[in-house]
């Protein structure tokens, strides 16, 4: 705790990030505040719309592979989804490369032709139907079947395999992309007091420290406290009610937590439908899981 109280006073207690790598300060902030917001009333970023961005390139700096495969397959038609299959896919792009798969062929990842799948699964499109947009996101599986991609503007109908692959934009697995600006993993803390007198936003990392942030005697004296878990709901549920503090659980791994034996399935507070669906699925492996998995399974699904 020390050290976090050493890191607050350095930064004065401001919120530090970063926007397409520039670094912002603000020594005060309503928790509520939405990204929107700030970038178009306090940075020349003006031209920000809700749901339409993203940062994996430009036509100044040039599209990513993922953009060019996205047009090159007819994935995008009205462009009100694209930036967020972008992004999904990128970020299955670079879990992938976490792993310790062994390295794939140039021009594509380590991502697996269902892993490619189901990284949009969350993603939803109303105007193209979903096949254009699953092809261009296999394109950059290493297991990927070439017949089995539809239309496209990469190649003709007939051309062989060789010519298919050197045909798609290429990819280069260790693009220098940053995700998370170097500057900023110096001012990573677990306490984030914007404004004592205010405002507070807080990260506990252990379920102690949650308890003790609970007992606090500022929480005792807050108007309102809110448990939030990244709280990217914000921007869409419109909430009248004002928070004096927020405590965000996401790094406690208590509340993550999975456990699922013989007896029954145990689940954190904060495990996400997906991951419980995940889990039940790979528990599934033909024997007889409990009557209480068995139940929660058919309810899911």
């Amino acid at each position: 705790m020390a050290d976090e109280r050493d890191a607050a006073a350095a930064s004065g207690g401001s919120l530090v990030f970063a926007v397409n790598g520039e670094r912002f300060e603000l020594s005060t902030v309503d928790p509520s505040t939405t990204l929107l917001h700030f970038l178009r009333s306090q940075t020349r970023f003006e031209s920000v719309k809700l749901s339409c961005g993203e940062g994996l390139g430009n036509i100044k700096d040039g599209f990513h592979p993922i953009h060019q495969r996205i047009a090159g397959f007819h994935a995008s038609q009205c462009g009100f989804c694209t930036p967020g299959m972008c992004v999904s896919l990128f970020g299955a792009l670079v879990n992938a490369e976490k792993t310790n798969r062994p390295d794939p062929p140039p021009g594509f990842s380590k991502l697996s032709v269902s892993e490619a799948e189901k990284s949009i699964a969350g993603n939803l499109c109303r105007c193209t139907g979903y096949r254009p947009i699953a092809d261009a996101c296999k394109s950059f599986a290493a297991d990927v079947d070439m017949e089995d991609l539809g239309f496209n503007s990469f190649w003709k109908k007939g051309d062989s395999k060789e010519v298919k692959v050197k045909s798609l934009p290429p990819y280069n697995r260790n693009g220098d992309i940053c995700t998370f600006p170097d500057f900023l993993k110096k001012e990573i803390r677990s306490s984030m007091p914007l404004d004592p007198k205010r405002y507070g936003w807080y990260n506990p990392v252990r379920v102690e420290e949650l308890q003790n942030l609970l007992k606090d005697n500022d929480f005792d004296s807050a108007n309102e406290m809110k448990l939030v878990v990244g709280n990217t709901g914000t921007g869409y549920y419109k909430e009248l009610k004002r928070y004096d503090r927020y405590i965000d659980l996401r790094c406690v791994p208590e509340l993550s937590m999975i456990k699922i034996d013989p007896t029954g399935a145990e689940f954190g507070a904060i495990v996400t439908i997906s991951k419980v669906i995940e889990s039940l699925r790979k528990n599934d492996n033909g024997g007889s899981p409990s009557r209480e998995i068995q139940l929660v399974s058919e309810a899911i699904w």
